[in-house]
């Protein structure tokens, strides 16, 4: 066994005792980096014998140690499991060191020591979280809340809810894999739209009867008609105004039934020859501009909007390639579907958020509202028409009720009264109030005669 000697601050080394030199050198035993013993030995050029059994040398150095019997070599390892042992005799000089461990480890690091590197408890790997329920939602380990799987998004299907007239409509969308869902679309109840049909005709002093079918929903309405005014010898009604049946301070002078354009009187039964309205009926229904039911007129009865745009479309004469309009309460299968949709194409009619209400009964500043634009769509397709009176603003400063009318009729309004469309009486003009069908009949019969 050779004896290995480390020449001081030269890194020379002298293998065998028995080679010649004559440096002096030290001996140090150490581990890392902590000096354990140190021996100097002096060589002064001849070889020396040693008789330990365990190397070549006799006993050097200043502590008379042989560097190889009692001078232990510690081996350099960075190994925490393994002795420290002299790389000399391999006697054990300090037991193992033992790990220093490092963070404990995750579901994808190992715990490894810190100053060997060795793995000392693997990666734990994820705990897989239950499956989402919603698609909206990831699945993820329950250890470390790394996203496992990404999340689906929602397939939603709508299912549409229609409208009723006393319901609103509105689309229900589910998602086809979760449980989600949501509410939108929504549509306003449409709303009754009933007509009217006369079951028993009014008769002087007598209240008739009328039916009323929703065409949407089917359901009925009855209303009563008001009684004509009292026989006169002859059995006919006697009109309680007939110089003023619209009641508007009008001295409703027409001319007789008009022979030279060949106009058969009314059909009408409940429209008599005496009634003052009689011409007017008559001329409006050889035109097709209104129609009856059963024989009957119902002259008392009131005008809805969507009456009203329909006689203003037949007056007219049908004008086709109207632009479909947007009311969601007037149906396509409505009679006057195609005469809103004109009306509301020239400007004739607007409503209001998407409504029309065809159903309402037109007032005396809505329908004059609506012939007042009728007459400007009119002269804006007509060159050459001669205007027709313009309204004066303070015309209407004569009526005590004018703060009724709206701000949007107050022109319609001042052009019908200084068109002698209407008048008013007793200091009111009734904007609010509602119009007969035989009051826009005779109306609409004084536009085309006086006016237009």
């Amino acid at each position: 066994m050779n004896c290995v000697h480390q020449v001081a601050n030269q890194n020379q080394s002298v293998s065998n005792c028995t080679d010649n030199a004559s440096e002096s050198f030290t001996l140090t035993l150490s581990r890392g980096a902590t000096v354990l013993r140190v021996h100097q030995f002096n060589i002064t050029g001849i070889a020396l014998s040693c008789d330990c059994g365990l190397c070549e040398c006799d006993e050097c150095g200043p502590c008379g140690e042989c560097c190889d019997c009692d001078v232990h070599v510690a081996a350099v390892t960075d190994s925490c499991d393994m002795p420290i042992l002299c790389t000399l005799c391999g006697e054990e000089l300090a037991p193992a060191r033992g790990h220093t461990s490092g963070p404990a480890a995750t579901c994808t690091k190992a715990q490894v020591c810190l100053r060997c590197g060795d793995e000392l408890a693997a990666a734990l790997g994820h705990e897989v979280g239950p499956a989402p329920t919603m698609c909206e939602e990831p699945q993820v380990c329950l250890r470390c809340g790394v996203v496992i799987s990404t999340p689906l998004s929602c397939n939603y299907v709508g299912v549409v809810t229609n409208p009723t007239c006393l319901a609103a409509g509105f689309t229900t969308n589910t998602c086809s894999r979760c449980p989600d869902s949501f509410v939108n679309n929504n549509v306003p109840a449409l709303g009754h739209a009933y007509e009217w049909v006369v079951q028993t005709p009014a008769a002087p002093e007598v209240a008739g009867v009328e039916i009323g079918t929703c065409r949407n929903c089917n359901d009925t309405q009855t209303r009563t008609i008001p009684a004509l005014p009292p026989a006169d010898g002859t059995g006919e009604p006697v009109d309680p105004d007939p110089e003023d049946p619209v009641g508007d301070g009008v001295l409703d002078v027409l001319p007789e039934a008009d022979s030279a354009k060949k106009i058969p009187p009314a059909s009408f039964t409940d429209v008599p020859s005496a009634s003052i309205a009689f011409n007017a009926v008559s001329w409006a229904e050889f035109h097709g501009y209104v129609t009856g039911g059963n024989g009957l007129f119902n002259p008392t009865g009131n005008m809805s909007r969507a009456q009203f745009a329909l006689v203003l479309y037949r007056y007219d004469k049908e004008p086709k390639g109207s632009v479909s309009h947007s009311f969601f309460d007037v149906p396509t299968a409505s009679i006057a579907n195609e005469a809103i949709s004109w009306a509301n194409e020239n400007g004739i009619v607007t409503g209001q958020a998407g409504r029309f209400n065809p159903t309402g009964q037109i007032s005396r500043a809505q329908m004059i509202l609506m012939l007042h634009r009728y007459d400007k769509y009119v002269g804006a397709t007509a060159p050459g028409r001669p205007p027709t009176g313009q309204p004066d603003p303070t015309i209407l400063d004569q009526f005590e009720d004018k703060a009724l009318i709206s701000t949007i009729a107050l022109d319609a309004m001042a052009w019908g009264v200084t068109n002698k469309l209407i008048t008013g009486g007793n200091g009111i003009v009734n904007p609010t109030g509602n119009v007969t069908r035989a009051q826009v009949v005779l109306i609409l019969y004084r536009y085309d005669t006086e006016v237009k």
